[in-house]
């Protein structure tokens, strides 16, 4: 009954993980595999049920010769999910090792006990082979569903290794049908194999929940365009850097950068062109500036950066830099040659400000002020006359 329950849990749970394949292209390797590996240990549980209605080649040599094979592509498939290369080589000549075992073992019922033997060790082996690879993965993947798959695969291995323990130290005992004779060992774990293909279902979609739910999470802050962040994400983790700079020396940054006559670049060689020009752009942001920066897209051709400097003059030298760099830049797109220059304002806390909006508003009419004073310059202070740094006419 135990077994036959398990087979059903198991084709209900290959169900669930072959449908979801389409939800998250990345992870469609892996729940194909997840999920054809469920049906084989299904098909496994069910023949097991169906012993002394089928012939014993079926029911006792094919149902444990597929019960080992499934701990192979338990771990194939947690590989898969783990973004590592399949090992199909390796796993096809352990499972033909696997059959020629079983097949020499035949379908005597004295050797029950060396056919839960392999088994278990399978189980044990892919548990410890896969338990790394999870660990691994901490801090990438949500740690609620990746904690519940460590901790599927540490309970799993356990078991099977305390369930081998105990088959070598006492054997088992079959009654006259075939079957394994009931007792509080075997009770307890064929119910837990029949909990296992659900508690794998779960470990399984739960990780590609979370990716799912991460990805649109990404897709909302980033700009589809030029891969930086897009206005709201920017203003989520700017709150957050400043938040954390509260009592720390040195000061954050923050500028407004507008690319010089972008409209003329729409208007002269098309939007084509300009969606190309702001996405070289943003490549370009991300070339220059240090990885602590948070950069976005904060409309249209304007561009928002927060970075931690020293004070507001290593943040007006790292404006100027940025300047000069955009300045030598081409863009080539197909005949033309399009020569970029930028304006910059800059504010910095404390000294404009500690909170987000006031540093933006800042920096916002400073970039004003830039573009009113020439263009192609950086202006840090409101102070204009002083601080106006005049690049090459575009």
């Amino acid at each position: 009954t135990l077994f036959f329950i398990g087979a059903i849990n198991a084709f209900i749970c290959a169900l669930m993980m072959i449908g979801s394949r389409r939800l998250h292209p990345p992870s469609r390797p892996a729940l194909l595999w997840a999920g054809t590996t469920t049906i084989t240990l299904g098909a496994a549980m069910a023949l097991v049920a169906s012993r002394g209605h089928l012939p014993d080649t079926i029911s006792i040599l094919l149902a444990n010769t597929l019960a080992s094979i499934g701990a192979l592509g338990i771990y194939q498939s947690f590989r898969l999910l783990c973004l590592r290369k399949p090992r199909h080589l390796p796993i096809a000549l352990v499972a033909l090792v696997i059959v020629t075992a079983h097949a020499s073992l035949g379908t005597s019922y004295d050797n029950h006990e060396a056919r839960i033997a392999i088994t278990c060790m399978m189980q044990f082996a892919m548990a410890a082979l896969t338990l790394p690879m999870l660990l691994r993965r901490r801090g990438i993947d949500a740690p609620m569903p990746l904690n519940w798959s460590i901790c599927v695969m540490s309970t799993f291995g356990t078991l099977n290794l305390l369930r081998l323990a105990a088959v070598i130290r006492q054997g088992v005992a079959v009654d006259g049908g075939g079957m394994l004779a009931g007792s509080v060992m075997q009770t307890v774990a064929i119910t837990l194999y029949a909990l296992a293909p659900m508690a794998f279902a779960l470990a399984f979609i739960g990780i590609v929940n979370a990716r799912i739910a991460g990805d649109l999470r990404r897709l909302a802050i980033t700009d589809s365009l030029t891969g930086l962040l897009t206005r709201r994400g920017f203003h989520d983790r700017a709150a957050l850097m400043l938040e954390r700079s509260e009592g720390q020396t040195g000061s954050i940054a923050l500028m407004m950068i507008d690319i010089d006559h972008f409209k003329s670049i729409n208007d002269r060689f098309g939007h084509g062109c300009g969606d190309r020009v702001l996405r070289r752009f943003g490549r370009l942001l991300e070339d220059i500036l240090p990885s602590r920066a948070i950069a976005c897209r904060h409309g249209g051709e304007e561009f928002c950066v927060m970075i931690e400097c020293g004070d507001a003059d290593a943040a007006r030298r790292l404006a100027e830099s940025i300047c000069e760099r955009v300045r030598a830049e081409t863009v080539i797109d197909g005949e033309h040659r399009i020569r970029l220059s930028v304006s910059i304002g800059v504010a910095t806390d404390p000294f404009d400000g500690t909170g987000l909006d006031q540093l933006l508003t800042s920096a916002d009419r400073r970039a004003y002020f830039a573009k009113d004073s020439g263009r192609g310059c950086v202006i840090a202070d409101d102070d204009v006359s002083t601080q106006v740094r005049h690049a090459r006419d575009f």
